[in-house]
């Protein structure tokens, strides 16, 4: 009898519990409904000595910053050039062809080599202004190539008899020119050429026409480079005449350019036969044949792709 009554008992717990909790919550609801409160989203504006104390707690002071004092690293003394690399107070610097070479090039053209004893840039901007320098380009080691001003062989004493000036001397016309175009090419060949920084305005459309009286069949430039088409016939005097222009400061073949996979597939008319034809060119379903007497059926590169191999002679 005991046992019945305790079984009714929570027999009626279950049915009753969750019949109570949507009574209480809706008896809640109704009581947070008719409160006669403000709302409770209703927030006050924070004063601005409550926003200085509440940015104080979340937020820091960050640490001022300090100078640190490095050595510059001492220069090698070494000139780093595409044709080799020297020491310009030990040697006269790497050896070029009869005709890329002109003694007191500096006097045709104003351009020279100064090394610094240390990469110290200040110490460049102070012999820029003093001397009234034009910088071109960089060679390193604490190597920079120059434009002088006027008379460059008394200049070139001057920038010697400077104690903050380790070397300097004329730029040879072969060392601004690659390796790579002392080689005639079988066929045409397109060359990269950099201009100089100073031509200004005018002067590179100038140029371009010269290149073309040099040799070139095309030319043209920009502020940032020239390209030139040259024919095999005249490579050699093209090669000479730009290594002896001062206006030019490095030249170089120009990478070819290639039509890309994707572009390549368009043109060449794959794209229309994989959308016109029955097959696939995923290599699916194909078959090759080869003919070759070494050929080793359990070769590594095989396993795995021969459908079937025939060793038949004669």
């Amino acid at each position: 009898m005991r046992s019945r009554v305790t079984l009714l008992f929570v027999l009626f717990l279950f049915v009753m519990t969750p019949l109570s909790a949507a009574i209480n919550s809706t008896v809640s609801t109704v009581y947070l409904e008719s409160q006669d409160q403000p709302d409770v989203m209703d927030v006050q504006p924070l004063s601005d000595e409550e926003q200085l104390k509440l940015a104080a707690e979340h937020w820091g002071e960050m640490p001022h910053a300090s100078m640190i004092s490095v050595d510059l690293k001492d220069a090698t003394g070494i000139l780093h050039l595409a044709a080799g690399s020297f020491d310009p107070t030990q040697t006269s610097g790497p050896d070029v062809a009869p005709t890329l070479r002109r003694s007191n090039d500096a006097s045709y053209t104003g351009l020279a080599i100064v090394q610094l004893h240390d990469s110290n840039g200040q110490v460049l901007s102070d012999l820029v202004a003093e001397y009234d320098l034009k910088v071109l380009d960089t060679l390193h080691d604490e190597g920079w190539l120059v434009r002088l001003p006027h008379s460059p062989p008394s200049m070139i004493q001057s920038l010697n008899e400077d104690p903050r000036i380790r070397w300097a001397g004329d730029q040879e016309p072969g060392w601004r020119i690659s390796p790579e175009l002392l080689t005639p090419a079988d066929g045409e060949r397109v060359v990269q050429i950099i201009p100089s920084a100073d031509l200004g305005l005018g002067g590179y459309g100038d140029l371009a026409t010269d290149l073309v009286q040099y040799g070139a069949s095309e030319a043209w430039c920009d502020a940032w480079s020239c390209q030139s088409l040259i024919p095999s016939q005249s490579h050699v005097e093209f090669i000479r005449n730009i290594a002896h222009d001062g206006r030019i400061i490095w030249s170089e073949p120009a990478i070819e350019m290639r039509v890309h996979n994707a572009v390549a597939w368009s043109l060449s008319g794959v794209q229309s036969v994989e959308n016109n034809a029955a097959f696939t060119l995923d290599g699916s379903g194909e078959m090759i044949a080869i003919a070759d007497t070494g050929l080793d059926q359990n070769h590594p590169d095989l396993t795995g792709r021969v459908a079937a191999t025939y060793t038949q002679f004669g």
